[in-house]
């Protein structure tokens, strides 16, 4: 029958067109549960060795709490594979500006869905790469200064203050060897404003936003959070060079 040829094709095609959307989300959801199952295991260990437990009575008190976690665990646990995997909620700036923008509408056509499709996604790996450099020191002290924290209470799309301090410390101290390597040329963002230059500089084996391992270029642009604070050391540096 060609209808039922027709209508087979068409749930190939469908298929065919879903299979990167089901990869994505599967994979998405092995790291969601990693996350969740790496910080259930810690408050749990950390729990019990409060209690004074040891050895084989600790091992069964975590045991016990993973199984059967309180409202704060679970709690705890689904923020840690929200920010493991990019989800969870925006701070002021995405939720007030940003987000209104995804629902963005020119008649019948979802433009905001089109132009920024994974909006959530790149505002918290942009957050994240911004906490792991000088700037990210700057704004937990701001956070801190303000109040933000007082109570135990954790700002719309931070992270916790110890974790959040911690990636700002490392991240600061990261960030002053890729200064380092950005000074002598083996880190790079966009280059000389000069088209000319840029060009026979790309001519001589040279590429933008990478770093350079041996005697090859390796694109950064794709690393995530960590890309944030190379590109950064490289503009401050390509920016005194100009």
């Amino acid at each position: 029958c060609p209808t039922t040829l027709l209508d087979h094709r068409n749930r190939i095609a469908a298929n065919v067109l879903e299979a990167p959307g089901r990869v994505l989300g599967a994979t998405d959801e092995f790291f969601r549960q990693l996350g969740y199952g790496l910080q259930a295991g810690r408050s749990a260990g950390i729990k019990a060795s409060k209690e004074g437990l040891a050895g084989e009575a600790w091992a069964r008190r975590v045991d016990d709490l993973v199984d059967n976690p309180d409202k704060e665990t679970i709690e705890g646990a689904l923020a840690v594979a929200d920010r493991m995997t990019y989800k969870g909620e925006m701070g002021y700036l995405g939720e007030k500006v940003l987000e209104p923008l995804q629902g963005w509408t020119l008649g019948p056509v979802p433009v905001g869905n089109i132009v920024l499709p994974f909006l959530r996604t790149v505002y918290h790996i942009t957050a994240r790469g911004i906490d792991r450099s000088p700037l990210g020191l700057v704004g937990t002290g701001v956070d801190v200064a303000r109040g933000a924290y007082r109570g135990g209470q954790i700002p719309k799309g931070a992270a916790p203050l110890g974790e959040r301090a911690g990636d700002a410390l490392m991240g600061s101290a990261a960030f002053a060897l890729m200064g380092l390597y950005a000074g002598q040329g083996k880190i790079t963002g966009k280059g000389p404003e000069d088209a000319q230059k840029r060009k026979t500089m790309e001519a001589a084996g040279w590429q933008p936003y990478s770093v350079r391992v041996g005697d090859s270029w390796v694109n950064y642009a794709n690393w995530g959070p960590m890309a944030v604070p190379l590109s950064y050391a490289a503009a401050l540096v390509e920016g005194e060079g100009q």
